[in-house]
């Protein structure tokens, strides 16, 4: 059905973005791939991953908000079609909603192997506590 390619990116609220990013950057060597200003969203380049860290709200929780999982397939939509249906609850105490959301990867030009279904596709899911 389709190919495990790696991590895409994990996204982190944090409170403090300029220290967060001195930690990534300084202890483990990430780089800074783009700065979203609109969301103030830093994207840390790790290897072939991001790590993003987003502002955590006041009343807002810490941590985790989401991880993309990147996957090769030759038909997009049969596999947006079947991943949903095979889609559960991961069984952990935490309940985390695990969401799969088929979407082209940016990194397939439009032009390019993302017609018909052909190409990079993200699996979305979000870190949930509640």
């Amino acid at each position: 059905m389709f190919k495990p390619l790696g991590l895409d990116h994990v996204v982190l609220r944090v409170r403090d973005q300029a220290r967060s990013r001195r930690f990534y950057e300084d202890v483990l060597g990430c780089t800074l791939a783009k700065f979203n200003e609109r969301i103030s969203l830093i994207h840390l380049r790790f290897g072939e991953a991001l790590i993003d860290l987003l502002p955590a709200t006041e009343a807002g929780p810490v941590g985790p908000d989401h991880f993309c999982l990147s996957i090769q397939c030759d038909d997009l939509k049969a596999v947006a079609e079947a991943l949903p249906a095979r889609s559960r609850r991961p069984p952990d105490r935490a309940q985390a909603a695990a969401f799969v959301n088929i979407r082209p990867s940016s990194a397939v030009p439009s032009s390019g192997s993302n017609r018909n279904g052909r190409g990079r596709v993200s699996c979305w899911s979000r870190c949930s506590t509640s």
